[in-house]
């Protein structure tokens, strides 16, 4: 099923969707390095289309799908991360996300690069100090670390108007945990 947004009546419709050909390649890897160390690393590698164009209920009778990528499906995903353990009480842990980049809707008409579906890759950092035996945790901590500018939501409406929400930027902070 394919949904979209109607601009003359502002109906949400939900339409009976072509077939598609999906293929794709996924992988997972872990490994403990050392004591102190610990990685991580995935990846997604997706052909996608839609085989032909749909018929619509709305104002706009055709939806034109055919040959596009599926919604909200990005070419190709790759992320690997580290846990470093300092020592008993501080830890390290880093992951860094790099998408292909992907469209909201089944026409291709908006994506994570707003008018197109451009890559991004993002960037978290954790620096944790857990004293053993305090009930107390201090955790410093970066988000989308580098900024990086990307949408994460999008709206095609007929065809003609586009919206998308942007990602959240960078975000730094401090969290203590309590325990009782």
């Amino acid at each position: 099923d394919i949904a979209y947004n109607d601009t003359t009546s502002g109906a949400n419709i939900l339409v009976n969707g072509t077939s598609a050909d999906v293929t794709g390649l996924e992988m997972q890897a872990f490994a403990r390095v050392t004591d102190w160390l610990r990685l991580r690393a995935s990846g997604m590698w997706l052909d996608s289309s839609y085989n032909s164009d749909v018929l619509s209920a709305g104002s706009v009778a055709v939806l034109h799908t055919d040959g596009k990528r599926l919604a909200g499906a990005p070419e190709l995903v790759i992320a690997a991360g580290a846990d470093i353990d300092f020592n008993s009480d501080l830890s390290l842990s880093v992951d860094v996300m790099h998408n292909g980049g992907y469209y909201f809707d089944a026409e291709n008409l908006i994506g994570t690069g707003g008018a197109d579906a451009s890559s991004y890759t993002t960037l978290d950092v954790s620096l944790a100090y857990q004293p053993q035996n305090a009930p107390y945790a201090v955790r410093v901590f970066a988000t989308n670390a580098t900024d990086e500018k990307y949408f994460n939501s999008g709206l095609s409406a007929s065809g003609i108007l586009r919206s998308a929400l942007a990602a959240p930027p960078a975000l730094y902070g401090v969290s203590l945990s309590l325990r009782y």
